[in-house]
């Protein structure tokens, strides 16, 4: 290992430990007081006390009331603190890859999602949960958008499936439940961990403890601050966070908490893909170079050139990175030049990929992966500091419980959570592909090119500015009834009743980079594609690794990226998210107001051998929403507009859930149990189908139903959960590539009968392709999942933990896209009267091309019902174990690994012919799709993992040490992603690379 890893040992959020066995002892001792009084208070809390190693006890997350874990029907997994201390995790993200059934940004990919949903412009939302979609989030279960960190963690619940008793109106895949560390009032504690890894990552935080009246009043502080580094350079994570909370008692029935979170987050994100390869059948071929001079006699090159495609891009291209002497700042490369001759003209070219055609056609022409590492190196982010994503974020709430006589407790509660997340993406996903520039001259066609036959990426920079604000506030009564004492038959019954009002307000502004000209006014701007505000591509140009004189620049780099303006040499300014002259149109803004009331029931009959829960939940949401003006400026500006509140009338939906379940004990070591229960969601307001209706919100029915066993004194816990889950409308997968075609068409009927060229455009019935940012068509589709998932806990002895939990996952897609094929359909005799029609805006694009881009797709659609869910994994297998040593020469050390395994992920179909059930002039009677029932698969991957450490204790403390080491084996073979229908492997990633994290920690 380097030494100079050791050397730059900084810090993060690891639990204080001290001296694992010794302290758990005195842990114990000091927080027995504790943990009586909050059975006595509170049903609604749950001490982490009661967690032991790895095995969480007692869960909110089943019923809203405290419940051991053992008389839950629904699908819970706890991670407790010991745990993710031994896995090294410092952010919930990455504590999901032990997770029973969640899927992270680094186990897959989805090809067809976007790149907001690709968990790199968007990272808080690209998770999966049983294959089906993303979990909702929450922290002690109020909603929230910032990500969790282990900082302030004291344990996370996972809740899979629907839950309608902890959220009605919620995500039918799951909620994901971070819990806010609390101030003790009985116990000083400080604790102060470093850590560092050999990428260079620097983490400090420290966690304090204070009472300030013993018994009455304690105050704890926490904070962070990391540096982290990715394996794949220049991405990072800078990020300050801070929290503190309040506990204060100040009679024996009455607890009030506070807390407050101050969290800035910049963070440059790495894909998980490879870069796209649109260089390397241009390099097979000996280099080439393209002559598109004045005397060049050559036509631009034809669809079917095997090197060369036009360079479209007619907007001015920014210049940056690497470049040779006498490049011009900007360019617009795709301009046409001047006509040689009646027939030709000249362009410049771009060079193409094995995934263009004539290589590839249909469904298997897109951008496959570049796995030549010296073209781009293997250890890159090739979209650099171009993917940027800045979160400022404050969450502040406040708890109060009062007991009302022995068995009446009343809790009232408020959150408040307040974001603002600038995020940039210059080079976006469906562009980020590695090229040369083969042009012997510049556009002018007169002036030698001096970077011809360099490498260089090239994107349309994007922008986003989001504003999200959430109040929440809850009273919940919860009121125990024992009718044992009349007779032991009727049982013992805690019931409980909850009011919630959630007010959220959402808003953002889609933006481009804009180079605006000195003196113009932003009045001036508002054609927004005049030339006062031209929209600005950028081209980086990268280094060679074969050749040193290049420099060393794989990556786009530049200082001028980011949220600020910025000035070129000629006196224009370029804008992005932060100023209105960026804005591609009106911002938009939507307010929402939940009004939610609850009903539990859970019953304890025959000595609790028969334990029951009923949930009862009824929502009613009001929803408005309008376009603002251009925003920008500074973020208080951008604000001022959001905090404003809208006028004009609320959209009404209402919904009501149930939840039911039984655990039956049927000997004290087996148990067996049952659960059913559904959940909704709002109607989409900005999102629509192609008739214009506003698109219904997903709804999600589950059922689990199975066994549990305990053995050794609860020492040893197994689960066995069998469960369906149902979800749907969702967006599908689809949606990428078919609905911007479809657009596109009816947008260029529409601009030609605008024009004259054909007569007036017909328009279909509540279709609009002239929609803004606040008007969105969607492509849905209903997914299910059904399979298994079994989990194992274990303390055998006192010095030995394993966790060990296992899934299977079927999860599928069914009714894809349908009302946009009978849509389709009956256009289809309007479109084929103009299959040569170009546009929009465009001379490269007709109606044919563009809709035999998509007929294939179509096809599919129209007889997949039944495909798996991207590239869904069959199997997931997780284990975790550690010995600590107590006697002897090794007293204080403890060593322990973990091993990850997942089946192959099914990533292509074969083809097959079938008929074309679309007609349209130059398309097949017969047409090649996907054959669903010859799926393509990639590899299994396994993934191990060690750490050894030593603690000890000292005069007035403790002393922790301990190192990780990820992928131990060193592996480091590429990982299919997608395949052709050919059975070629085209899309990959890498694993991330043995790692070594050193953290340690000083408690007092």
């Amino acid at each position: 290992m380097p030494a100079i890893m050791f050397a730059q040992v900084a810090a993060t959020n690891s639990t204080p430990a001290g001296v694992q066995n010794s302290e758990n002892a005195q842990q114990a001792a000091a927080t027995s007081t504790e943990s009586q009084e909050t059975i006595v208070l509170s049903p609604f809390e749950v001490s982490v006390a009661s967690d032991q190693g790895y095995a969480a006890r007692e869960t909110l997350a089943g019923t809203r009331f405290k419940t051991e874990l053992k008389d839950v029907p629904a699908q819970i997994s706890v991670m407790t603190q010991e745990f993710l201390q031994d896995i090294g995790t410092v952010d919930v993200e990455d504590a999901f890859r032990y997770s029973i059934n969640v899927e992270n940004r680094a186990e897959y990919q989805e090809n067809n999602a976007g790149d907001f949903q690709m968990g790199v412009v968007n990272i808080v939302e690209g998770n999966r949960v049983r294959g089906l979609s993303a979990p909702g989030r929450t922290h002690d279960f109020f909603q929230t958008y910032l990500p969790g960190n282990t900082y302030n963690t004291e344990r996370i619940t996972f809740s899979s499936g629907p839950n309608s008793i902890l959220f009605g109106n919620g995500n039918p895949a799951g909620t994901i439940d971070t819990s806010f560390k609390r101030a003790n009032v009985q116990r000083y504690r400080a604790s102060i961990t470093l850590r560092g890894d050999d990428q260079g990552s620097l983490q400090a935080s420290f966690d304090l403890n204070h009472p300030i009246i013993k018994d009455r009043v304690a105050l704890r502080l926490t904070a962070l601050k990391t540096a982290d580094e990715n394996w794949r350079a220049p991405a990072r994570e800078n990020a300050e966070r801070i929290y503190g909370s309040i506990t204060i008692k100040p009679t024996g029935t009455t607890t009030v908490r506070g807390w407050y979170e101050n969290a800035t987050i910049d963070r440059i994100g790495a894909r998980n893909t490879l870069v796209g390869d649109s260089v390397t059948p241009w390099i097979n071929a000996g280099r080439p170079i393209f002559d598109n001079g004045l005397a060049a006699p050559m036509p631009s090159p034809a669809a079917s050139d095997a090197l060369f495609a036009r360079d479209t891009t007619t907007q001015n291209v920014l210049h940056i990175g690497a470049l040779a002497a006498g490049t011009p700042e900007t360019l617009a490369w795709g301009s046409s030049g001047t006509a040689v001759n009646a027939t030709a003209r000249i362009y410049s070219v771009r060079t193409k990929g094995p995934g263009d055609a004539p290589y590839q056609t249909g469904t298997d022409s897109y951008n496959y992966s570049l796995t030549d590492f010296s073209i781009s190196p293997r250890a890159v982010s090739i979209n650099g500091v171009g993917t940027r994503n800045l979160i400022d974020a404050q969450i502040k709430g406040f708890a109060v419980e009062q007991r009302i006589g022995p068995k009446l407790v009343v809790d009232a509660s408020y959150n408040s959570e307040h974001m603002i997340n600038p995020n940039i993406d210059m080079v976006r996903g469906a562009t980020l592909e590695i090229r040369a520039d083969p042009n012997r001259y510049l556009p002018d066609r007169v002036t030698p090119n001096p970077n011809v036959g360099r490498y260089y990426v090239a994107g349309q920079g994007r922008g986003r500015l989001i504003y999200r604000d959430l109040n929440e506030a809850r009273v919940m009564a919860s009121y125990d009834l024992d009718l044992t004492g009349r007779n032991r038959w009727l049982g013992n019954h805690r019931l409980a009743a909850m009011y919630q009002r959630v007010d959220s307000v959402n808003g953002g502004q889609e933006a481009e980079q804009r180079r605006i000209p000195a003196g113009i006014s932003f009045t001036d701007t508002l054609n927004l594609y005049g030339a006062a505000a031209n929209r600005l591509w950028y081209r980086a140009y990268l280094s060679d690794p074969t050749k040193p004189a290049t420099g060393g620049v794989y990556y786009l780099d530049s200082p001028n990226i980011g949220f600020e303006p910025f000035a070129l040499a000629d006196g224009s300014t370029v804008y992005t998210t932060n100023n209105p002259f960026g804005g591609t149109n009106a911002g938009a803004k939507s307010e929402s107001l939940l009004e939610g009331r609850v009903f539990v029931m859970q019953n304890r009959f025959w000595r609790d051998r028969l334990v029951t829960t009923f949930g009862w939940r009824s929502d009613q949401v009001r929803t408005r929403g309008r376009p603002m003006e251009r925003l920008g400026g500074s973020n208080s500006a951008f604000e001022s507009v959001f905090t404003a509140p809208l006028a004009g009338p609320w959209d009404y939906t209402a919904g009501r859930n149930t939840t039911g379940g039984a655990v039956l004990h049927v000997m004290p070591w087996l148990s067996v149990f049952y659960n059913q229960a559904d959940t909704w969601n709002v109607p989409r307001t900005n999102s629509h189908n192609p008739d214009g209706s506003i698109l219904p919100g997903s709804i999600g029915n589950g059922k689990d139903y199975g066994l549990m066993m305990r053995f050794l004194g609860d020492r040893l816990s197994f689960r066995l959960n069998k469960y369906e889950s149902t979800s749907g409308p969702d967006v599908s997968q689809f949606r990428e590539t078919i609905l911007a075609p479809i657009i596109a068409i009816e947008k260029t009927l529409y601009q030609a009968g605008e024009s004259g060229l054909i007569p007036t455009y017909r328009p279909a019935s509540g279709f609009d392709p002239n929609t803004g940012n606040t008007f969105f068509y969607e492509l849905t589709s209903d997914k299910v999942s059904k399979g298994y998932e079994a989990e194992l806990v274990a303390n055998p002895i006192r010095n030995w933990r394993i966790s060990l939990n296992a899934a299977k996952a079927n999860a599928t897609e069914s009714n894809i896209g349908q009302v946009w094929r009978e849509f389709i359909q009956t256009r289809l005799p309007y479109w084929s009267q103009y299959p040569t029609l170009q546009g929009p805006d465009t001379s490269t694009n007709t109606i044919s091309s563009r809709f035999l881009a998509i007929v294939q797709g179509l096809n599919l659609m129209q007889q997949a019902d039944g495909m798996r869910t991207e590239q869904g994994r069959e199997w997931r297998v997780n284990l975790l174990t550690r010995y600590s040593f107590s006697e002897g020469l090794l007293k204080g050390l403890f060593v322990g690994g973990g091993y990850r395994w997942r089946s192959a992920a099914i990533i292509g179909y074969r083809a097959v012919s079938v008929p074309n059930e679309f007609t349209f002039p130059g398309v097949a009677a017969q047409i090649v799709v996907p054959a669903l029932n010859a799926p393509i698969k990639g590899d299994a991957s396994n993934d191990f993992e060690g750490f050894v450490g030593y603690s000890r204790q000292l005069s007035k403390g403790a002393w922790r040490v301990q190192l990780n080491v990820r992928n131990l084996l060193g592996e480091s073979d590429l990982i299919a992603q997608r395949a052709n229908t050919s059975g070629q492997n085209t899309l990959f990633t890498l694993p991330q690379p043995r790692t070594f994290v050193l953290s340690t920690t000083f408690s007092y």
